[in-house]
This record gives C-alpha cells, sequence and structure tokens, in this order.
C-alpha cells in the first residue's frame, strides 16, 4: 500500500503541474501539459493495477509476484526528462 501511495502522490503532483501548464495561454506549455496530464492517468491507472496484482496474489496465497517494480520508473521518468527538456527549451 504505501508503493500505492507513493505512485499516487506522484500522479496528483504531476496532474495539478499538468493544469498549471494548461492554463497557460502559450501553445508549447498547453501541449506540455496536455501530454504531462496523459501520463500522470497512465501512472494513477498503472499504480493501481500494480496494487491489485499484489493483492489478488497474496490472498490467493500462490506463488508471490515480484514486489520491486522494474518497469514504472523506466518509462515515467525519461516521459518526465522529455517534457521538461522540451519546456524549458521551446518557452
Amino acid at each position: 500500500e504505501r508503493t500505492l501511495l507513493s505512485w499516487l502522490g506522484l500522479a496528483t503532483f504531476q496532474s495539478m503541474s499538468a493544469v498549471q501548464l494548461l492554463s497557460y495561454e502559450e501553445l508549447v506549455p498547453q501541449i506540455a501539459g496536455a501530454v504531462m496530464a496523459f501520463v500522470s492517468i497512465f501512472v494513477a491507472i498503472y499504480a493501481l493495477l500494480r496494487w491489485h496484482t499484489r493483492n489478488l496474489a497474496l490472498r490467493r496465497g500462490g506463488k508471490m509476484v515480484i514486489v520491486v517494480d522494474m518497469i514504472g520508473p523506466w518509462i515515467f521518468i525519461p516521459i518526465v526528462c522529455v517534457m521538461l527538456i522540451s519546456l524549458t527549451t521551446f518557452t
């Protein structure tokens, strides 16, 4: 549950940043805000699915799934870096 809350906290912070970027009248911040909003929704859904998979495995008493998340950070961090670099370059 701590991992779920951590990922959801990150998604919440990112969605607040996306809303702030969407409030600008220029095109580049609005595009970055839209992409950031999409990524924050993806992060929230991904976190929920990972949490649900782990809970099902624990309830069934079957083989334990890997607890370490090796995929999420490798997808999320490059997307955020590209968005931040493009924001600072084009504005």
